[in-house]
């Protein structure tokens, strides 16, 4: 049986909770500032797994309504192998994926975001097996990109956010003796 450790992730995870618009500072003269953040639930997993359970919000953190595109969720996933369990090493691999062009061939949906109110995408990471393929620690961003109207403005304007940075851990599968 696998002990449990108490990792940095855990940390992080309690900034996740309370008043959005707390998370990101408002800019100067107001705005209108959305935030991109990404929770992985259970950092901690079996080397071997190939996907992990994640909830990615996109909140709008400023003091206007915000139209927002709903397809705009993982355009472009960034990996990066941080710690080699085994070698006690650390490693420097990173490994990007993007979705392809900005809305290219995609339905325009738009959803109105009031203060505070938040998009929501629990569709899992998938984890690319060239970088982690093997125990260790690793960082996961994501990236959104989409289009915005705010306030009584009927003109949109394209958006990339990107998201936190996430420590994940991987774990050998063998059981412990």
């Amino acid at each position: 049986m696998r002990k449990c450790r108490i990792i940095p992730t855990c940390l992080f995870l309690g900034t996740m909770l309370g008043p959005w618009h707390l998370l990101s500072p408002q800019p100067e003269g107001g705005g209108d500032p959305l935030v991109l953040r990404l929770v992985i639930p259970e950092p901690s997993f079996c080397a071997t797994q190939v996907e992990v359970p994640a909830v990615l919000y996109l909140v709008n953190a400023g003091s206007e309504d915000a139209e927002v595109t709903t397809d705009g969720f993982r355009d472009a996933m960034t990996y990066v192998a941080m710690y080699d369990s085994v070698k006690g090493s650390s490693r420097s691999k990173v490994f990007s994926d993007q979705r392809g062009s900005f809305l290219e061939g995609r339905t325009i949906n738009y959803k109105t975001l009031h203060r505070d109110q938040f998009l929501q995408d629990t569709s899992p990471l998938l984890l690319p097996k060239s970088l982690f393929d093997r125990p260790g620690f690793y960082r996961a961003q994501i990236e959104y990109s989409g289009l915005v109207r705010t306030g009584h403005s009927k003109e949109a304007r394209r958006v990339v956010l990107v998201s936190n940075w996430v420590i994940l851990e991987t774990y050998s599968c063998e059981p412990d003796n």
